[in-house]
């Protein structure tokens, strides 16, 4: 289970009680890669018959605005979220059995400087994902 920031915790401190926030929370911390709105409901729907699909949308935008989570990348449609830890993330996706691998390095710390000094932009984020089969759908297909 991922351990909240001490950053993190205070903002859900400052939040009104919520069943279903604690629940999508708790997704969070149990999740090994990014989940989408809808892999929230599936899985808490079991826990909580009444939750609404709109209300884990709800939710999501809330923690999003309070920087609780963040969106990390787009799998087709469907936005992937996670929690908006000190390290940021990229992932390589297979485009196959939709595994999703983290990777443990950053590829653009040396691109943004350079890119800094030639536009001047101060440069508040990037996102970066890369789309491929993974080694057990490659073999298969083999």
């Amino acid at each position: 289970m991922i351990k909240l920031t001490d950053d993190i915790e205070l903002k859900l401190q400052n939040l009104k009680k919520s069943k279903n926030r604690d629940l999508i929370m708790n997704a969070f911390r149990q999740a090994k890669n990014p989940l989408s709105a809808d892999d929230i409901f599936h899985k808490l729907k079991i826990k909580n018959k009444k939750l609404a699909l709109s209300t884990v949308y709800r939710t999501l935008d809330k923690l999003i605005e309070l920087d609780i989570i963040r969106e990390t990348f787009k799998d087709g449609d469907k936005s992937m979220y996670e929690l908006a830890q000190e390290h940021h993330k990229h992932y390589i996706i297979c485009t196959n059995c939709k595994n999703i691998v983290p990777l443990d390095f950053c590829p653009f710390h040396e691109i943004e400087h350079k890119i800094v000094e030639q536009t001047g932009f101060k440069i508040s984020g990037h996102k970066f994902e890369i789309y491929g089969e993974c080694p057990k759908c490659h073999s298969f297909c083999e």
